[in-house]
């Protein structure tokens, strides 16, 4: 049992400085609706999909809302899952053997993580329902091109290849 617990901690503690480390990428890439650029670029994802998908005004803007309200919808489920790994990271370092309260803490973690997927699935197909047909064959590409190198154009700084 010991060993278990031991061998769980280890993995809890690396995969918690894994997502510290994202965490701290995506604070100093982060943009967030107010336009705030980002600390190394002065590219925003607007002005990404400006460029790449020629987006009229209309479009920017109605972007620029949709981007808005998946930030509204996402904070307080980041919030929860920050407080649930703060609460593991507890149980933890408190040497609390059981099992049980932790796997429910996992649990909704999970939860919490699937929730976050519906709702970035949900902003991509708004986004992609605002585009022309050209716009959405670009879209789609630029979308698997971050999916392959695990970055999100909606609320990352990217720089752009001339």
């Amino acid at each position: 049992m010991k060993k278990r617990i031991i061998l769980f901690a280890i993995l809890f503690l690396t995969v918690m400085n894994l997502a510290a480390l994202a965490t701290w990428g995506y604070k100093r890439l982060c943009i967030y609706c107010g336009g705030k650029r980002c600390p190394q670029t002065t590219i925003t994802a607007d002005d990404i999909l400006q460029k790449k998908l020629h987006l009229s005004e209309e479009q920017l803007a109605r972007m620029k809302q949709i981007r808005c309200e998946y930030h509204r919808k996402t904070a307080n489920i980041s919030r929860e899952l920050a407080e649930r790994r703060l609460l593991l990271s507890k149980m933890i370092m408190d040497d609390i053997d059981d099992f049980n309260k932790i796997d429910r803490i996992c649990n909704q973690m999970d939860s919490l993580q699937a929730a976050m997927q519906r709702i970035v699935v949900q902003h991509l197909l708004a986004q992609k329902k605002i585009l022309e047909p050209e716009q959405r064959q670009i879209f789609s590409t630029l979308m698997m091109n971050c999916c392959a190198t695990n970055q999100d154009t909606s609320n990352q700084c990217i720089h752009l290849k001339n």
